[in-house]
C-alpha cells in the first residue's frame, strides 16, 4: 500500500507547476518596478489636498462671518455714531481686548438704560454676549418737542433721550443686526474650530487636537490629516523595506527556497521510485496474492474431496459385508454337491 508521503512527494516531483509554487522571489519582484516608480507624496497629494481645502473653506466661512459682523458694526446709520468694525479673530471672542489701546473708554454715544456715556472696559464676569449687548445698547435722538433722558423730559432737539414720544433711536436697527450677527459668529467660529481640530491641519489656539468626542468615537488619538501622513509614512518605510528585502532575513529565505528549488529538480527520482512501487507493489504482490488465494481455493476443495471420501467409505462398507456373506454359502453348497457327486 503506497504511503501517502510518496504520494504527496510523486505529486510535487511531476508536478511541472512546482516551480511557481515556489516562486515568492518572483512574485515578490513583479511589483517592484511599480513600487519604484510610484510617487506615493504624489498619490497621496489627492487625498491630502482636498483634506487642507477643507480646512481653507471652513476658514473662509469662519472669515466671512466675521466680515459680516464687522459690516453691520460699520453700517453707518444716519447720526448713529457706532462705527466699530474693528474686530479680528483674536478679539472678537473678548471684544473688550479690541478697545484696551484707546486712551478715553468712554462710547460717543449713551447708553439706553443708565442715560450716560458707555465704557469699553468689561465688567467681572461678564460674558462677550453680555459685553455686545451692554456697550451697544445706545440711546435715543430727540426728533421733537417730547423727550426725556432719564425721566428728565424736556430735553433739546438732536439730543440724546431714552425715553419721550419724540425720542428716536437711531441705532435700533444696527443693534438688531448685530444681536443677530453675534451669536451666529460664535456658532460659525467653534464649530469651525472643532471641525480643524479634529481634521488638524491646523490646531486652533485653546482647543485639543483631536478632540475627546473624536477620539471615543473614531477610536483614534491621532487627528484625521494625522491618519492619513502615518499611512503614507508606513506605505513609504513599506516601499523601502521590499526594495532592500534582499538585505534582509527574509531576503536569507528566498535564497534558501531556491536553493531548495534547485535541488528539488530531480524527476527522475520519482520516476525510479514509481518504477519500484509498481513492480513490486502491484506487479510482485499482486501476483504473490493472487498464488495465495489459488492455493487458499485448493485446500477448500481438498477438503471437500476428503468429506466425500469419508462419506464413500462408510457407504461401501456395508455392502461389501453383505456380499462376501452371500458368496461363502454359495462355495459351501457348490463344495457339497461335489461330495454327493463322487459318492455315487
Amino acid at each position: 500500500m503506497i504511503s501517502p508521503a510518496f504520494v504527496a512527494y510523486r505529486y510535487e516531483f511531476n508536478d511541472s507547476n512546482i516551480t511557481d509554487k515556489f516562486a515568492f522571489e518572483k512574485k515578490l519582484n513583479l511589483p517592484i518596478p511599480k513600487m519604484i516608480t510610484d510617487d506615493i507624496a504624489l498619490k497621496f497629494s489627492f487625498v491630502l489636498n482636498p483634506l487642507i481645502s477643507s480646512d481653507r473653506n471652513v476658514t473662509y466661512a469662519r472669515d466671512g462671518a466675521l466680515g459680516s459682523f464687522n459690516g453691520i458694526m460699520s453700517m453707518r446709520l444716519p447720526d448713529c455714531p457706532i462705527n466699530d468694525g474693528i474686530y479680528t479673530q483674536s478679539t472678537i471672542s473678548e471684544p473688550w481686548k479690541a478697545h484696551e489701546s484707546k486712551k478715553n473708554l468712554d462710547t460717543a454715544w449713551y447708553l439706553r438704560n443708565t442715560g450716560a456715556p458707555g465704557n469699553y472696559s468689561s465688567r467681572p464676569l461678564e460674558l462677550n454676549r453680555a459685553y455686545i449687548s451692554r456697550v451697544y445698547n445706545p440711546a435715543g435722538k430727540c426728533k421733537g418737542s417730547n423727550c426725556c433722558l432719564n425721566n428728565v423730559c424736556g430735553k433739546a432737539n438732536g439730543t440724546w433721550c431714552n425715553g419721550g414720544t419724540s425720542c428716536v433711536y437711531i441705532c435700533q436697527a444696527l443693534r438688531d443686526a448685530m444681536l443677530l450677527a453675534y451669536p451666529k459668529y460664535l456658532t460659525t467660529n467653534k464649530r469651525s474650530n472643532e471641525f480643524r481640530a479634529d481634521l488638524g491641519v491646523s490646531c486652533p489656539a485653546g482647543y485639543q487636537c483631536p478632540s475627546v468626542e473624536y477620539q471615543n468615537k473614531t477610536g483614534f488619538n491621532r487627528t484625521a490629516i494625522g491618519v492619513v501622513h502615518d499611512l503614507k509614512a508606513n506605505l513609504t518605510r513599506t516601499r523601502s523595506d521590499l526594495l532592500t528585502l534582499s538585505g534582509t532575513t527574509i531576503g536569507n529565505v528566498l535564497t534558501s527556497v531556491q536553493d531548495l528549488l534547485c535541488n528539488m529538480k530531480a524527476p527522475f527520482l520519482a520516476t525510479r521510485y514509481y518504477q519500484v512501487h509498481n513492480d513490486f507493489c502491484v506487479d510482485f504482490l499482486g501476483g504473490f496474492a493472487q498464488i495465495t488465494l489459488a492455493i487458499w481455493f485448493l485446500s477448500c476443495v481438498l477438503h471437500m474431496v476428503a468429506a466425500l471420501g469419508a462419506m464413500l467409505v462408510v457407504r461401501l462398507q456395508g455392502s461389501m459385508n453383505s456380499r462376501d456373506f452371500h458368496g461363502a454359502d454359495d462355495d459351501f453348497a457348490e463344495i457339497k454337491t461335489i461330495q454327493i457327486i463322487k459318492k455315487a
